[in-house]
C-alpha cells in the first residue's frame, strides 16, 4: 500500500518535473 502511493507520487512529481521543464523551455523561446 505504501510502496504504492509512493510510485503514484513519484510518478506525479516526474509529471510535474516535465510539465515545469516545458514551461520554462516555453518561456525561454517564445518571442
Amino acid at each position: 500500500m505504501v510502496l504504492k502511493g509512493l510510485g503514484i507520487l513519484i510518478n506525479v512529481n516526474q509529471c510535474t518535473n516535465a510539465l515545469f521543464f516545458l514551461f520554462q523551455y516555453w518561456e525561454t523561446f517564445s518571442p
